[in-house]
């Protein structure tokens, strides 16, 4: 499962404190800059369980993270996965 929020630089340490606790180091998460409803702030790609993702969701509930509705998330979704893309190909253009 995958999902993305958006939040705000001044959560950045909660986000950081959330996400390195035992209980969500099974997660893989990536960050870019961008922006939600005329905010500035930080897009997070979040992948893992169902179960996982379901306990993040809660915690980030309690601090006030946003999730964007589910046709800008899934844009925003398909933007991390073309830029992974394009740096495992550009890795295999310098080693390969």
């Amino acid at each position: 499962m995958e999902t993305v929020y958006f939040y705000e630089s001044a959560k950045d340490k909660k986000i950081k404190d959330i996400l390195g606790t035992d209980k969500f180091m099974r997660l893989s998460y990536t960050t870019k800059i961008g922006g939600h409803n005329e905010k500035i702030g930080y897009h997070i790609y979040v992948t893992g369980s169902l179960q996982e993702l379901s306990k993040l969701e809660d915690e980030f509930d309690v601090i006030g993270i946003e999730r964007p509705e589910l046709s800008e998330r899934l844009s925003i979704i398909e933007k991390f996965k073309t830029d992974a893309e394009n740096a495992a190909s550009g890795m295999g253009l310098i080693f390969g």
